[in-house]
């Protein structure tokens, strides 16, 4: 769970986890980023076929889940959707995507820091 975002990174509820499967099943159907299924489209069948409110955060939490518990691999997400990847080099380039998003909240977070020693340097004077 993320301090500020406990409603929508909290542990997966029982109702949800019975979506996993589901949700796999469809996106091993998703091979190549040309595929790719949105968030949209996968909340709204979810809402209609099965009567439950999914909303992109939870269901970004249910794909946190899908990958870090390996239940697909390859596993992709792009502004246009998810997908599993056809190769390695398509695999590749998601993943060097997703290392520069994690680079740039980093440079966040440094900045952060430094205005936070900058604030205590000189509220000390």
């Amino acid at each position: 769970m993320l301090t500020n975002f406990e409603e929508q990174t909290h542990e997966l509820k029982p109702e949800e986890k019975k979506l996993i499967p589901i949700i796999t099943k469809k996106l091993n159907e998703r091979v190549g980023k040309d595929r790719a299924m949105s968030s949209t489209y996968i909340c709204s069948k979810i809402d209609y076929h099965l009567k439950y409110k999914l909303t992109k955060p939870r269901l970004r939490k249910i794909i946190h889940y899908i990958r870090v518990k390996n239940k697909i691999v390859f596993l992709c997400g792009t502004n246009k959707g998810y997908y599993i990847a056809k190769n390695k080099e398509e695999f590749e380039e998601w993943l060097q995507s997703y290392e520069q998003r994690i680079r740039s909240m980093l440079e966040v977070f440094e900045a952060g820091q430094k205005q936070l020693e900058f604030q205590d340097k000189y509220s000390q004077v």
